[in-house]
């Protein structure tokens, strides 16, 4: 079996496990013990699907590199809301043990989460977005490419920087103990770190669980080799933030997308390459744009989600903060690095998993030089 087809089998069986999960939801009270056994098996199929991913991370095509990344991020962000589902559904368990039962609202998961956890986003944007229309002449299409370069690394910069300086909030709102502790633990197993809770009822067990594999999709997300270094990184950000730095303003002294709008919108205006280059660079940088837009979209509900993490008390889980230091820190690092790739940013080569707008552009339009690879392979 290919590693793509290892791959899709693992997201096929994590999406059907899902809807099974989804189904015993709408069954409380009376399934609570299936509701249990259903996310004890999601665990077990996201732990399968992590691994599938994480191995499709090198798959020399980066629109496979661009897939599996948006896959993550609906995971990490499904497991996250599945994990505080099962708490509810535990918390009122421990209700109905004391005659105070309440009907739950079933779990609920869009089509577009779909699509993202099987690697379908593309196809669901072609089939609800109107086609641009191709330029037909040179100087429309300069002009056209001009501004998609312009528009790509304002769009990149300012999401990055958004969500960059979102998970320095949450990370200030720590105590910066944990946060040094938390940042200690990025890389390594943190499920030890947690701590014994005292509720462990089946439905507390799946919640802890599927935390931790949320967990884990992130790290695997940035990369477990550079996780820890990332950390640091966000940690080294997070002081300048406490001095009263803009983070936008130091995440343009990384990207120099200023400098970069400049030299390429010269290329353009200088090249003599073909109009067919001309328009493979505007549909490329039209793909890598909207992909980075649906991972920050992703990104910015994960943080949402990790929400709940910061409130419960010891007898759940007694290190959550941990966890939620933890989280912050990598989606913090992946913003950053994920737009620097996007970007091409010199200082900050780190990723590498997709040609980015600089690359894209003077691949395609440098004389005698090869095709960028494209998103849409």
């Amino acid at each position: 079996m290919t590693m793509a087809s290892h791959y899709s089998l693992s997201a096929q069986a994590y999406v059907d496990t899902l809807q099974q999960f989804v189904v015993t939801s709408a069954e409380q009270p009376s399934m609570r013990e299936a509701l249990a056994e259903r996310g004890e098996q999601l665990c077990r199929m996201s732990a399968l699907l992590t691994r599938a991913a994480e191995a499709q991370l090198s798959d020399p095509n980066p629109a496979v590199r661009a897939r599996t990344c948006i896959q993550l991020l609906a995971q990490a962000l499904t497991d996250l809301e599945a994990s505080s589902y099962l708490l509810e559904a535990a918390k009122d368990e421990e209700l109905g043990a004391a005659g105070e039962d309440r009907q739950a609202s079933p779990f609920q998961v869009g089509p577009e989460r779909i699509a993202a956890l099987l690697g379908q986003m593309e196809q669901l944007a072609r089939a609800t977005t109107r086609e641009e229309v191709a330029p037909t002449d040179l100087l429309t299409a300069r002009v056209e490419l001009s501004n998609a370069v312009v528009d790509a690394l304002q769009l990149i910069s300012d999401r990055a920087g958004r969500t960059g300086q979102r998970a320095l909030a949450g990370l200030l709102g720590l105590g910066a103990a944990e946060v040094l502790q938390a940042a200690g633990l990025v890389g390594k197993d943190i499920a030890e770190a947690l701590g014994q809770a005292e509720k462990l009822t089946r439905l507390y067990n799946a919640f802890r669980d599927l935390a931790v594999q949320s967990y884990d999709s992130l790290l695997v997300l940035l990369g477990r080799q550079l996780a820890n270094a990332a950390a640091k990184k966000v940690l080294e950000w997070l002081e300048e933030a406490r001095e009263g730095a803009v983070f936008g303003h130091l995440l343009e002294q990384f990207y120099e997308t200023v400098s970069t709008a400049r030299l390429l919108r010269e290329t353009v205006n200088a090249s003599e390459a073909e109009l067919p280059r001309f328009i493979t660079s505007i549909d490329t940088i039209d793909r890598l744009s909207e992909s980075y837009h649906q991972q920050a979209n992703l990104i910015d509900k994960v943080h949402q989600a990790l929400a709940f993490l910061g409130t419960l008390p010891m007898a759940i889980l007694p290190q959550s903060v941990l966890l939620l230091a933890a989280a912050y820190l990598l989606l913090g690092g992946y913003a950053v690095f994920c737009g620097a790739d996007y970007v091409d940013a010199p200082q900050l080569r780190i990723l590498n998993r997709v040609p980015g707008v600089r690359q894209i552009v003077l691949s395609n339009l440098a004389p005698l030089d090869p095709v960028a690879p494209s998103l849409a392979q």
